[in-house]
């Protein structure tokens, strides 16, 4: 798992995204409740990190995390959902996910990318999928990949836990040439 590159600006993402991407103030000890958008950044990010490092700890971790949100069985069928989406990210990325480790505050352009797929898949809001998902995966196959992502975002909502519009961010805000997910030292 890499990060993205030095800080040039926090204006360019705006609004909410730019909080996730900065946001050093939130605890995610075992716990913790964590805000929707925290629930899939932290979700994803873990998910990912357990591919990576090929370590159980790193699930461990997540599903202690949804479980005190969720409950134990809300958080079974969702972490299944999680688990079955992060795969297919995995499987139809034409390019490396970028995570940070877990632990850190905020979250990188992918995580901010992934959670703003789950939160337009709520909201229907269908170009910022699209373009979303595109962004995420590097791919136009983006189709297995959103259907996995709307089972996850379904059971979110059943669970109550709404992702805010806001984060549905702009992916052109993350281009090379502008913001960086990295957060400053």
């Amino acid at each position: 798992m890499a990060t993205g590159g030095d800080m040039s600006s926090q204006a360019a993402a705006g609004g909410h995204v730019s909080q996730l991407l900065h946001d050093a103030t939130w605890d995610r000890t075992m716990g913790q409740l964590l805000t929707p958008e925290q629930l899939v950044g932290v979700g994803f990010r873990g998910w990912m990190a357990g591919y990576e490092y090929s370590d159980i700890s790193c699930w461990e971790q997540v599903w202690n995390q949804y479980a005190t949100a969720l409950g134990p069985k809300a958080a079974k069928a969702t972490i299944t959902e999680l688990g079955s989406w992060v795969r297919e990210v995995r499987q139809a990325s034409c390019r490396p996910i970028n995570t940070f480790p877990p632990g850190c505050a905020g979250f990188c352009r992918d995580e901010c990318i992934a959670i703003s797929v789950i939160a337009a898949l709520q909201h229907d809001h269908c170009p910022a999928l699209r373009a979303c998902a595109f962004a995420l995966i590097g791919s136009s196959d983006i189709d297995p990949m959103l259907d996995q992502a709307a089972e996850f975002a379904s059971k979110l909502k059943e669970t109550k836990q709404i992702l805010s519009t806001s984060v549905i961010c702009n992916v052109a805000d993350f281009t090379s040439d502008g913001m960086s997910a990295e957060l400053p030292n």
